[in-house]
């Protein structure tokens, strides 16, 4: 077999042209037992920078990682996870996309290392969107007067799920919160504030859209 195989890369003509277009031949893979389908350094002639690949290409790309040895144990560099971590910036899952994530992830098991860098940066995603928040409402919103009006117009239960307050310093060591309905902050007329329980109050945030 070996013998075979020597004299087939051994023949030229028996050589495939390289895909790029280039003209020249590719040689005999012995990790795939085939021919290359590139030169070296020749596949980024046919997708430059940029380049948008077609999704039955990146299903193939997909397939091919599945059980290669090649991909095992392979870490990224610091420059490609901070160039990864650059693009990934300000990019918004879809539903879908979060559904599939939510799939791959089922059952894994992450180290405590790992655990705490997700805390670490769901924490300062936390404080990030806290800080932008609290830029958002009017100054007479905190302070004696502020918290004096708030008290005045909130409800004595949650207007979702009818939880009281006291019910809600119970279970959640918080108390009753307000949800201004159009999300403008500076808008703090009775008619645009609800009140609600923490839980309550998350869901009806993601509900319109996640808002801060």
């Amino acid at each position: 077999m070996i013998d075979e195989i020597e004299a087939i890369v051994a023949s030229n003509s028996n050589k495939p042209l390289c895909g790029c277009g280039c003209g020249k031949h590719v040689g005999w893979s012995t990790w795939h037992n085939r021919w290359n389908t590139y030169l070296k350094g020749h596949y980024g002639f046919k997708f430059k920078k940029g380049a948008k690949l077609s999704e039955q290409h990146k299903k193939k790309i997909s397939l091919a990682k599945i059980g290669n040895q090649a991909f095992k144990g392979m870490k990224h560099t610091e420059a490609t996870k901070k160039k990864m971590s650059e693009s990934a910036k300000g990019k918004r899952h879809s539903s879908e996309t979060k559904k599939k994530l939510s799939e791959i992830n089922k059952g894994k098991i992450f180290s405590d290392d790992a655990k705490d860098k997700i805390s670490i940066s769901q924490i300062n995603r936390w404080h990030k969107e806290r800080n932008f928040a609290d830029q958002c409402y009017c100054d007479s919103w905190y302070g004696g007067q502020g918290f004096e009006y708030r008290e005045s117009i909130r409800k004595k239960e949650c207007e979702f799920c009818g939880m009281s307050n006291e019910e809600s310093i119970k279970k959640s060591n918080k108390r009753l919160s307000d949800i201004h309905i159009d999300g403008n902050k500076k808008d703090n007329r009775p008619h645009n504030i609800m009140t609600a329980c923490c839980s309550c109050h998350l869901k009806f945030d993601w509900k319109v859209g996640n808002r801060i």
